[in-house]
C-alpha cells in the first residue's frame, strides 16, 4: 500500500484569458512544480464521491474518463488503476492526488489550473483544507477583448463584463475567508515585472525561485488551441493596452458601466464618465452573464451521469474547441 503524505497542492484560479495558462507553462519551468493540462475533474466527481467512504474503484475510473478535457492528459488507465489500489486510505481526496501526480517525481509540489474551479473554491478548500490558490486578474477591458478572438462563450460584451465581475467575486470570498491561503497577482504586473512577482509565487509556495521560469513556455505534447500560440513568446506586455485600439469607445463604455466599479478595486481606472446603461440588449446581456455562474453551478451539483449526457449530447457536440481537441487526437 502507498500511504498518501500530505503532497503540498495549489490552484490557480482566474476568468478565463486572464493569464492562468501563461502561469500555468510557466511555472511548470520549475524544476519542483507539476501542473497538469486544464481538466476540471475534481469538481467532475466531487458531488458523488466527495463523500464517500468506500469508493468502487471501477465506477470511479470509469467516471473519470467521461471529464472530455482528460483526453489531453493521454492516460494510461491500466496504470492509473494499479496506482489507484494501492492508494492509503482510499478517500476522493487521496484519489484525486494521485491523478495529479501521476506522471511527475516525489519532491514535487502538485498544481492544478482550471479557470472554472474559480466558481468552486469553497469546494476546492474542503477538499484541501491546507491548499493555496494564486488568482490571477487582468483588467476587464483587456479580459473582454481577448474572449471576442476565442471560439468560446458568445460575444455579447456587457455578458462578458458580468462573467469577468461574477467569477472575480466568487475567487474573493476565498480570499477574504482564508487570506493567508490566497495569493493575488495581476495579470499586468506579471508581465511588466515577471521576475519581481515570480519570486513572490515561488515564495508563497515555499520554494526557492528559478530563473527557468522566466524562460519560453515549453508547450509538451498536448494540444493548445491557436488562441495560446503567443504563450510560445517571451514574457511581454504587448497585449497590455490593445483594448485600447482594438475595443469600439462603445464597447468600452458598456465593459466599464458593468465592471467599472469593481475594476477599480484593483486599480482599473475608468476612462468614460458614463455610468449607466439604458438599452435593452446591454441589460439583457448583463442578465445573461449573470446567469452563466447559475448555469455552472447547477451543471456540477446535477447527477453524473445527466451532466455527462447533457455535455455530449448537447454542448460538447456544438463547441468548436471540443471538436479542435477531438480532431488533434483522432488525427
Amino acid at each position: 500500500m502507498n500511504t498518501i503524505k500530505n503532497t503540498p497542492l495549489f490552484f490557480i484560479l482566474g476568468r478565463e484569458r486572464s493569464g492562468t495558462t501563461m502561469l500555468r507553462l510557466n511555472l511548470n519551468n520549475h524544476s519542483h512544480i507539476h501542473i497538469p493540462p486544464e481538466s476540471p475533474f475534481i469538481i467532475h466527481l466531487h458531488k458523488k464521491y466527495h463523500n464517500k467512504k468506500n469508493i468502487d474503484l471501477k465506477r470511479f475510473i470509469y467516471d473519470l474518463k467521461q471529464e472530455p478535457f482528460l483526453l489531453n492528459w493521454r492516460i494510461d488507465y491500466s496504470v492509473l488503476r494499479e496506482k489507484l489500489q494501492n492508494i492509503n486510505p482510499p478517500t476522493f481526496q487521496n484519489y484525486c492526488t494521485a491523478i495529479l501526480n501521476q506522471y511527475s517525481k516525489n519532491d514535487i509540489i502538485l498544481g492544478d489550473k482550471n479557470p472554472s474551479y474559480s466558481l468552486f473554491g469553497d469546494k476546492l478548500h474542503q477538499i484541501y483544507p491546507n491548499a493555496k490558490f494564486i488568482w490571477i486578474i487582468r483588467d476587464y477591458r483587456a479580459q473582454v477583448n481577448s474572449m471576442l478572438k476565442v471560439n468560446f462563450e458568445r460575444k455579447i460584451i456587457s455578458s462578458l463584463a458580468a462573467r469577468w465581475v461574477s467569477y472575480n467575486k466568487e475567487i474573493e470570498k476565498i480570499k477574504n475567508k482564508f487570506p493567508e491561503q490566497v495569493l493575488l497577482i495581476k495579470y499586468e504586473d506579471l508581465v511588466t515585472s515577471p521576475e519581481k512577482h515570480y519570486k513572490n509565487i515561488c515564495t508563497f509556495l515555499e520554494l526557492d525561485f528559478e530563473q527557468s521560469v522566466l524562460s519560453t513556455a515549453k508547450i509538451k505534447k498536448e494540444f493548445q488551441p491557436k488562441h495560446h500560440t503567443s504563450l510560445e513568446e517571451k514574457i511581454n506586455t504587448k497585449h497590455i493596452k490593445e483594448w485600447e485600439t482594438e475595443l469600439s469607445v462603445e464597447q468600452i463604455k458598456i465593459c466599464e458601466a458593468v465592471a467599472g466599479d469593481y475594476g477599480e478595486c484593483f486599480g482599473y481606472k475608468k476612462t468614460i464618465n458614463h455610468n449607466s446603461l439604458t438599452y435593452f440588449g446591454a441589460l439583457l446581456g448583463i442578465f445573461y452573464g449573470k446567469c452563466y455562474k447559475y448555469f455552472i453551478k447547477l451543471m456540477y451539483s446535477l447527477p453524473l451521469r445527466v451532466r455527462v449526457f447533457i455535455n455530449y449530447k448537447i454542448i460538447y457536440k456544438n463547441a468548436s474547441f471540443w471538436k479542435e481537441l477531438k480532431n488533434y487526437y483522432d488525427g
